[in-house]
């Protein structure tokens, strides 16, 4: 199952949209490297790209954040979640 979210920031001079791309499968049938983030949640990279130790941090931290909402939702079993995709936008202009 496969999700886009989109996140936005915006300052009274500048802003920042960021959209991901993520899927969900049980980790029973994923096959590849991952990092457990909690109990039964882990996290991959699906796209071919090298994050710094701080961007790995981010993306941990805010997972573990909103575990307890995705164990509500897809976590009948541990599970993985993949990011396929991402994509941001900055603006360092006057937005209103």
């Amino acid at each position: 199952m496969e999700s886009t979210y989109t996140y936005r920031l915006f300052k009274h001079t500048w802003g920042v949209a960021i959209d991901i791309t993520a899927e969900v499968v049980p980790l029973s049938q994923y096959k590849g490297e991952a990092m457990e983030v909690v109990k039964g949640l882990w996290f991959a990279l699906g796209i071919d790209w090298e994050l710094t130790a701080g961007e790995k941090q981010y993306l941990e931290t805010g997972l573990r954040l909103v575990s307890n909402e995705i164990g509500d939702k897809v976590m009948d079993e541990p599970i993985v979640i993949t990011l396929v995709f991402a994509h941001s936008m900055a603006a360092r202009e006057r937005l209103w």
